[in-house]
């Protein structure tokens, strides 16, 4: 179930397969220089080892660099 704290946070949730939920949460704060992004991938249950764990973060970085690029573009 997606969780959305209006400018400060958002949870998004899917089930893989097996019915292991992954969930990514995205927190917001405002620092002198912007806004700090801070993302988090969260595993559990019975795929959540380190192969699999491992596919799951490996586009993070990208994904990061992609999200924050758009959030600037947006704030034009």
């Amino acid at each position: 179930m997606p969780s959305v704290i209006p400018g400060s946070a958002l949870t998004t949730e899917v089930y893989i397969p097996d019915g292991t939920p992954l969930r990514f949460t995205y927190h917001l704060a405002e620092i002198s220089r912007g806004t700090r992004v801070t993302h988090r991938a969260e595993l559990d249950g019975p795929s959540a080892g380190q192969e699999f764990g491992a596919s799951v973060t490996a586009p993070v970085p990208d994904t990061m660099r992609a999200l924050i690029h758009f959030a600037a573009t947006r704030a034009r």
